[in-house]
């Protein structure tokens, strides 16, 4: 006989909660949009690269592009007609986010993107 240890529903984590994470701390759209620009932060994207790569509404990544832009995580440069958005490597949190999003859902974006670039 021994003690009964019931469980209570709280799980230790592990690495594969990283998607639960991430669920917490950002919305889905917020999380594509991250995944693609900090996962190849030395490259700039168009905002319809962003919309295809992220996999979701223009009108939600048009929002997620002005709001980090607005608070200086992105870069915006004029090319011709088209806005050019890239992960600010001088924003003061940039390492702390670029790791946060490789360990929580980066990888797989970095990836899906490779895949579709080589099109």
């Amino acid at each position: 006989m021994g003690t009964i240890n019931p469980i209570m529903g709280i799980n230790q984590s592990t690495a594969n909660d990283s998607p639960f994470i991430a669920d917490a701390l950002f919305p889905k759209v917020r999380q594509r949009v991250l995944a693609v620009l900090f996962g190849a932060p030395d490259r700039s994207f168009y905002a319809n690269e962003v919309i295809a790569l992220a996999q979701s509404g223009t009108g939600a990544v048009q929002r997620e592009l002005a709001g980090l832009s607005e608070a200086g995580l992105l870069t915006v440069s004029r090319q011709g007609n088209q806005k050019h958005y890239q992960a600010n490597a001088t924003a003061p949190v940039f390492a702390e986010l670029r790791g946060l999003v490789l360990k929580t859902m980066g990888l797989a974006d970095v990836l899906r993107w490779r895949r579709w670039r080589r099109r």
